[in-house]
Parts: structure tokens; sequence; C-alpha cells
């Protein structure tokens, strides 16, 4: 994404909340972006950025601000609007096939999507209440996989941004929790090394998406 933004010159300003980040004291952007993490977005007590971000994404979708929010950050969005987060019945980890629902196929945030296509999951939560929000996308494991508050904000369940040193660090990473589901991470690159073009055509297509429904 940062290569994306740089190669159109849309300058992006970056937050690690891990690295010490706050929030910013302006709401002078044109856009959110909101990507995933490790936590749960009902952890705000071990994490205690969540409960100001949550409140920031809600004022922000509330002006009508585009938004985008990938994993934690859909998750984020659907709990920012009233929505429910909740475990999913399994966890989905590795790579998974999307189908749009027919208000998918029709949204400018999938222009250019087929009606089924590959991604990357690494998730056990999902929004089990869209609060209002219109259902784009799901997947046979996981009824809820992309959805749009209003116009203009998306959360979206799955990745398509991850690149091949992402898969490589979030296998080694959370190698216990692959272990604990009896997932073999070998398989699970090896297949992520067939589709990773696949993820990079649409990753660009996202992002080129999204930065024009949002005006840049």
């Amino acid at each position: 994404m940062l290569d994306f933004a740089a190669e159109r010159g849309i300058p992006l300003e970056t937050i690690h909340f891990l690295e010490g980040g706050t929030l910013p004291s302006s709401r002078d952007y044109s856009a959110l972006l909101a990507l995933g993490g490790s936590m749960n977005v009902y952890e705000e007590d071990k994490y205690l950025w969540l409960a100001p971000e949550t409140q920031f994404i809600s004022e922000w979708v509330g002006a009508g601000k585009p938004y985008l929010g990938l994993c934690l950050g859909g998750q984020l969005l659907a709990k920012a609007v009233g929505g429910r987060v909740t475990k999913n019945a399994r966890k989905e980890i590795g790579n998974f096939e999307v189908q749009l629902t027919s208000a998918g196929q029709q949204d400018p945030i999938f222009s250019g999507f087929p009606a089924k296509f590959p991604v990357f999951q690494w998730h056990g939560d999902t929004f089990s209440d869209l609060a209002g929000g219109e259902c784009l996308g799901s997947s046979a494991w996981c009824a809820h996989q992309a959805f749009r508050i209003g116009e203009k904000a998306y959360g979206l369940q799955f990745h398509v941004e991850i690149t091949q040193a992402m898969a490589k660090e979030w296998l080694h990473e959370y190698n216990m929790e692959l272990i604990d589901e009896k997932l073999n991470p070998q398989e699970i690159f090896d297949e992520f090394a067939r589709l990773e073009s696949h993820y990079a055509t649409l990753s660009e297509q996202l992002f080129s998406n999204f930065f024009q429904v949002a005006g840049l």
C-alpha cells in the first residue's frame, strides 16, 4: 500500500500504536485506513489505544469520510458503528476463496474483481452484526467477509495486500497458533506462493478503487 500511494503521489501518514504512536489531533485528512493486528477489538484493557481508535473511527465514519479497514480494521469499523464482533465458528488461517454478494459485485470498491477470488486469511473473530451495513462478500467458513457503511466506509475481513515477506513473518511469528490448529506452515506458504501474483493484482485494484472512492 505504501508503494502504491507513493507511486501516485498520495502522501500517507502512518501510525504504529505498538511503537508508541498516537492518534492525530486533527481530522484534516482525506481518507483513513486501518490495517490488521494480532489483538482483538475487545482487548481494550490490554491494548489501551483500541478504545480511542474505535471512537476516532466512529466520529470519522459518522462525518461521511472515506474509510478502509482490513481484518482488525474491518472489525473495528463494525464495533465503531454499533455492530458486534464475536468469535467465528472456526478460525480461517491460510488461503481461501471469497464470493461477492450481488451488492458486492456492483460496489465500486470491487470494481474489476471477479465474483470469486482468492484471499489470505488469519482471523478467529468476525463481525457478526453489520449494524445496518451492506454485506458485500462471504466465504464458506465466514458469512461476513466484506461490508459497507454509508457510501464510503468499508470493512474487509481478509487480506489481498499480503506480500511474500509478510507471509513468511506471520507464519514464523504465529507458529504456535498453527500448531494448535494442526496446520502446516509450509503448505500454507506454498499455496500463497502459487497465488502471490493474483494477490498483487487484486491488491492494486482494491487500493486503486478505494482511492477513487475517496476522491484521491
